[in-house]
């Protein structure tokens, strides 16, 4: 959005690829690291490294 908004653009918010799941009992095994999870953390660290990218860009302007 702010990526947009600085080009001059009008964006309109509309969020896509949600990541929900259903209730589970907190059991041992949700408190370990698995494979699934990490590829969110790795999503996570990537848009916000790309946040800040963006960001640094927008400082020479």
């Amino acid at each position: 959005m702010r990526h947009f908004e600085r080009a001059g653009l009008a964006p309109i918010p509309a969020p896509t690829g949600f990541k929900t799941g259903s209730e589970r009992v907190r059991t041992l095994a949700y408190w370990l690291p698995s494979a699934g999870n990490l590829r969110k953390t790795e999503r996570a660290v990537q848009e916000t490294l790309g946040l800040l990218a963006l960001e640094l860009d927008h400082l020479g302007r």
